[in-house]
C-alpha cells in the first residue's frame, strides 16, 4: 500500500542506547522557513526470492528476511542545523560546519507519514540507519521565479538487536505504537 501524499517526516537522532529525547526529534512538515517534504521512497522491504534447485528442478525458493534496507527522503528548504546534524557534519570552533575524516552521521530512526486511499492515518518507520547526501549544487538565476531546489538525502539501514528493520502502521492508534517503537524516548538529562 502506498501512502497519498506525503504529509511529513520525523527523524530521531539516537543515542548509544538506540534512544533518543523530544529535543532530538526534527520534523519536516511544510512549516515557513523549517522544511516541508517532497517524495519518499523505501526499498528492499522483502529479501529477492532466490530458486534452489534441487533432483534437476526448480525445489524451492529462499525468501526469508529483508532486503538491502534504505530510503530516500526529498524535501525542500531543511534547516542547516537539521540537515548538519543527521550528516553528522560538526560546528567548527569558529561557528561554521565542517566535514573530514572524523565526519560521522549518527545512527537514527525515521517515520515518514500521509494517509491511506481511505484517509485513515498511514506512516512507515525505519528503525535504524544513517543518512548521507552526495552533493550539493548551485544554478544561476535567470530572471523568472523558481521552485526552491529539492535536496535529496539517503539512509542505508540496519536491522535492530531483535532483528526488525522497519515498521508500517495504518489507523491512529497503531501508528502511535509504531512511534513509541521507532522513537524510544527518554525524558530529557537522561533516563
Amino acid at each position: 500500500m502506498n501512502a497519498v501524499g506525503f504529509e511529513k517526516a520525523e527523524i530521531a537522532v539516537l543515542d548509544a542506547n538506540f534512544q533518543t529525547t523530544e529535543e532530538n526529534i526534527f520534523t519536516l512538515e511544510g512549516k515557513t522557513d523549517k522544511g516541508a517534504t517532497r517524495s519518499f521512497s523505501v526499498e528492499g522491504l522483502t529479501a529477492e526470492a532466490v530458486k534452489q534447485f534441487g533432483s534437476n528442478i526448480p525445489y524451492r525458493t529462499a525468501k526469508r528476511g529483508i532486503g538491502d534496507l534504505s530510503a530516500t527522503l526529498t524535501a525542500i528548504d531543511v534547516p542547516l542545523d537539521f540537515e548538519m546534524t543527521i550528516l553528522g557534519i560538526a560546528k567548527s570552533t569558529e561557528g561554521f560546519y565542517e566535514g573530514g575524516d572524523d565526519t560521522e552521521a549518527p545512527y537514527t530512526a525515521a517515520i515518514f507519514y500521509d494517509k491511506t486511499p481511505q484517509g485513515e492515518p498511514y506512516a512507515i518507520a525505519l528503525y535504524r540507519g544513517s543518512w548521507s547526501r552526495d552533493s550539493l549544487e548551485g544554478e544561476t538565476l535567470e530572471g523568472e521565479n523558481k521552485e526552491l531546489p529539492e535536496e535529496e538525502y539517503t539512509m542505508a539501514c540496519v536491522v535492530g538487536d531483535d532483528k526488525k528493520g522497519y515498521g508500517i502502521a495504518v489507523g491512529a492508534e497503531q501508528v502511535a505504537a509504531l512511534r513509541a517503537k521507532a522513537f524510544k524516548v527518554t525524558p530529557s538529562g537522561g533516563a
